[in-house]
Order: C-alpha cells, then sequence, then structure tokens
C-alpha cells in the first residue's frame, strides 16, 4: 500500500519563455510519470496558470489525501507563491 494517495503539480506560468508556454520543463515530466502513478492508484492533480492561486491549491490539496506536493514558484524563508506571486503556503515560523 502507498503512502501517497494523489500527487498535485504546481506550474505557475510567470517568467517562463514567451515561446514555450508554462513553465515548459515541468510538462514533459508530468506527462512522463502521470501514466505511471495512475497505473498505481495514485491520484494525479496538475494545477498550472491561474489555477496556482490560494484558493484553488488549498480546495485541491483538502480534497485529497496524503498528498505529495511538486511545484515552482517564488517566495521568500516564509512564504511560497504561486501564479502572479499570489502567496500559497505562509508559515508563521521562521527557521
Amino acid at each position: 500500500m502507498s503512502l501517497v494517495h494523489s500527487v498535485v503539480v504546481f506550474n505557475p506560468v510567470y517568467e517562463s519563455p514567451p515561446s514555450k508556454g508554462p513553465l515548459w520543463y515541468i510538462e514533459p515530466y508530468y506527462e512522463q510519470i502521470k501514466e505511471y502513478l495512475v497505473k498505481k492508484g495514485i491520484d494525479v492533480a496538475y494545477l498550472h496558470e491561474g489555477d496556482c492561486v490560494r484558493d484553488k491549491t488549498w480546495s485541491t490539496l483538502r480534497a485529497k489525501r496524503r498528498h505529495y506536493f511538486i511545484g515552482v514558484g517564488h517566495g521568500n524563508p516564509t512564504t511560497f507563491t504561486g501564479y502572479q506571486y499570489q502567496p500559497i503556503f505562509l508559515s508563521l515560523i521562521h527557521i
């Protein structure tokens, strides 16, 4: 039995080369692993562009259980940001 039941891939668009679309280097890897994960019974969600905002991200995470989140974003030691630099994860602890 897998400890992970779902994988959430987070791919905001900002700062990607205009000719290549959404962070072009994530999409090929996502396509490669998606079929494998689905065959293993793992649910896969792919958030990109305008879906990489706080409400959509958190509603996706709440709808799934024991998930693995992988993504690209910006931020600082206490904040991870998504689409158009909107805060997604905030920490009250500064390490």
